[in-house]
This record gives C-alpha cells, structure tokens and sequence, in this order.
C-alpha cells in the first residue's frame, strides 16, 4: 500500500486524539534513516522519540531484544512480574 492508503485505513481504525506528525508509514528504519512504504528515505530526526539516542536497529539493543524474546515475551507485567521489567525500571 501507499501512503495515503495507510493513512485512510488509519483514519477509520485509530482515534483522533491519537497523532501522527508525518503523513508517512515506515517500512524499514536503521540507525538513523527511515524508509516509508514507497521506498523514500528520510532522515529521522525524531527518533529520539521512540529508540532514545542509539537509532533504530543498534546492534546491542537488537541483541538485547533476542536474548529476551528468547527467555519470555510476556509483556503484561500486570500479570505475572519479571526481572527485566524490575532492572529496567
């Protein structure tokens, strides 16, 4: 799909008071450059945003995220607890 695809089908599925600054979907990101869905390449100056100041895709968080997603994927802390909600916070 193109972006104004997306951007329909998000018109119909997600709340209003939730924003989107950019009228683009990503497809694919690494360290600091993003590429929408119809293969432009942006510069993301906003990353910090989501994946603080390591860029997307760093090596050391995605080895990081494996080693977890390995172990457990729970994720509702609400639940059941685990040790890396507690280090994290």
């Amino acid at each position: 799909m193109l972006n104004h695809e997306f951007i329909e089908r998000r018109k119909v599925s997600i709340p209003l008071g939730v924003g989107t600054a950019m009228g683009i979907f990503v497809d694919h990101a690494e360290t600091a450059d993003m590429w929408d869905v119809e293969g432009r390449r942006f510069i993301d100056f906003a990353s910090r945003i989501s994946v603080l100041d390591v860029g997307h895709r760093h090596p050391r968080v995605m080895a990081a995220a494996e080693q977890q997603l390995r172990r457990c994927t729970q994720a509702a802390f609400q639940v059941a607890g685990y040790d890396a909600c507690v280090a994290l916070a």
